[in-house]
């Protein structure tokens, strides 16, 4: 079922305004756990992939990493975190000045690798992923690099934007284990195909 969305998403691509989107993504977790050991928080490299379904709405899927070792210790503990997001989204396309807002919302997937010390079972290794729902705003800003080629000529990049968002990872309360909700705010490059 994956693969049969992936394939969709790119034979779709090839028709439209499809951004590939260089993105720095700040987040800032409540867990009490991370945040002894770890930190509350981090910078991490994300890419995504924004495609136009239907008019304004579009989907918008991105994959994140960030590795950390312990604060204190000795090395013994290192925490591995990828949120992975699929979003539909919605554009507020504007007319007259080069921005553009939009809102998302979505499916989110925060998978976790911790390297520790043997605990009482004798594992030294805990890995698994919380399910969550993500909302985004943002805006998208046209930087004016790219002039339109002469007719017939047809250039492959057809726009550079600024891609500037905010969004809330939200978890199931209550539900055992890391709480890998998260606030988020990301910083792009977007190359519009």
């Amino acid at each position: 079922m994956l693969l049969t969305l992936i394939t969709s998403l790119f034979s779709t691509a090839c028709a439209g305004d499809t951004l590939i989107v260089a993105r720095g993504v700040a987040e800032a977790w409540g867990d009490p756990a991370i945040g002894s050991v770890y930190r509350t928080g981090a910078l991490m490299g994300a890419v995504g992939v924004v495609v136009p379904i239907a008019g304004p709405i579009s989907i918008d899927v991105e994959a994140a990493y960030r590795r950390m070792d312990a604060r204190i210790g000795d090395g013994d503990h290192v925490f591995q975190l990828l949120p992975i997001t699929l979003l539909g989204e919605f554009t507020f396309p504007a007319k007259e000045v080069p921005i553009d807002p939009f809102v998302g919302l979505g499916f989110a997937m925060a998978s976790f690798s911790e390297r520790h010390p043997a605990n009482a079972d004798g594992l030294t290794i805990t890995r698994g992923a919380r399910p969550s729902l993500e909302l985004r705003a943002g805006i998208r800003l046209d930087l004016g690099l790219v002039h339109p080629p002469m007719p017939p000529a047809r250039s492959v990049v057809q726009r550079v934007d600024l891609e500037v968002f905010g969004a809330r990872r939200a978890q199931r309360p209550g539900a055992a284990g890391f709480d890998l909700a998260a606030w988020r705010g990301g910083l792009g490059l977007a190359i519009a195909l």
